[in-house]
């Protein structure tokens, strides 16, 4: 994974064209496809984002303050399973 700091300009530029795309699908397509205009060899199917699944890690905690209270760490509460 790599972060990008873009120009205010540029990053209009790339909102206007991108479409339905997300940031990152844009900017993964016009990687790929400037790497394909000098010659690259490497499949379509690297554009594709990586696969997520197992890798989001413990749930993190956050801090709370209650009403006349010490701040304190609080797991997050998990969400409710909706029934079939």
């Amino acid at each position: 994974m790599i972060g990008v700091r873009v120009d205010d300009d540029l990053l209009a530029e790339i909102d206007r064209y991108r479409g339905s795309m997300s940031r990152s699908e844009f900017v993964r397509l016009a990687a790929f496809e400037s790497l394909k205009s000098k010659g690259s060899s490497l499949p379509r199917s690297v554009i594709n984002a990586p696969d997520r699944a197992g890798k989001g890690g413990p749930r993190a905690t956050m801090l709370v303050r209650e009403p006349d209270a010490a701040y304190r760490l609080k797991p997050k509460e998990k969400p409710e399973k909706l029934s079939p």
